[in-house]
């Protein structure tokens, strides 16, 4: 017989539903997502109340490195019978020792993108791979060449309508070849219309916008293909510091998610 859910206050209740959506957190990005925490809050209580209810457990990287906070099975189960938080989301939880910088940015990215109501839907890669299960495998091993798994996709309402944007994270720089590959899948991929690059620095976003360039100018199937799907560039201290003000600078114009808010209220 299982034993009985505890009752939770609000903040924790959050913070076991930030971390069903999110995989896992540290205690900083607790104290910048959840609404209603005062400066004064004290967080650390709150994270040992929840692990003293069995609902979360540390996160450890190598050499048993402390990463941050998960849900455990009794969290997950609390979070899928009291806050009704989707299977998908659930089936994510994280048992990785990498990736786990790139992965909190796209958590990070989330909580940044998700606070503007023209932003919607947003799904980690995690969760597309859960939901689409072998059928991405199969449409990315395809002789297609029009598959592309982002690290996350959202909805973007405008008012042209709603599109499909795909963020990949840029933390490092890869083979060229590796870009050759992944350019051509973005350009003429089907699954969205938008790619958003938030790279690390402004070097390495030059390096992507270039090899976006060669892509459209050099690939056979990006020329022969109907499909030309929008590409923009921000860099992660931009978003960091400008959040929804931040620029996103594409081949030919730029944007904040602010401005379209703005556009979107005037029609």
């Amino acid at each position: 017989m299982r034993e009985a859910m505890p009752k939770l206050c609000r903040v924790d209740s959050e913070i076991i539903r930030y971390l069903a959506l999110n995989r896992f957190a540290k205690q900083a990005d607790l104290f910048a997502s959840i609404i209603g925490v005062v400066p004064s809050y004290n967080m650390p209580r709150a994270v040992r109340r929840l692990k003293v209810h069995g609902l979360i457990e540390p996160l450890l990287g190598d050499a048993d490195t402390h990463l941050g906070y998960r849900l455990t099975k009794k969290g997950l189960r609390f979070a899928r019978s009291v806050l009704h938080v989707t299977d998908d989301a659930l089936k994510s939880r994280p048992a990785f020792r990498s990736q786990y910088d790139h992965d909190r940015i796209v958590n990070e990215a989330r909580r940044i993108l998700s606070t503007s109501p023209v932003i919607s839907d947003f799904v980690s890669e995690a969760e597309l791979r859960i939901q689409l299960g072998k059928t991405w495998t199969v449409r990315s091993e395809s002789t297609s060449h029009d598959w592309k798994v982002p690290d996350a996709l959202f909805k973007l309402s405008t008012r042209k309508g709603l599109l499909r944007v795909a963020l990949e994270i840029e933390l490092s720089q890869k083979a060229k070849a590796r870009y050759a590959k992944i350019m051509e899948a973005i350009l003429i991929s089907r699954q969205f219309e938008v790619v958003f690059f938030l790279c690390k620095t402004e070097r390495l976003l030059s390096l992507i916008r270039s090899e976006v360039n060669a892509a459209r100018k050099t690939s056979p199937r990006v020329k022969a293909s109907q499909r030309s799907n929008g590409i923009y560039f921000c860099t992660l201290e931009t978003l960091r510091a400008l959040k929804l003000d931040a620029p996103w600078t594409g081949e030919e114009n730029r944007f904040t998610i602010c401005e379209i808010e703005e556009s979107l209220a005037k029609s």
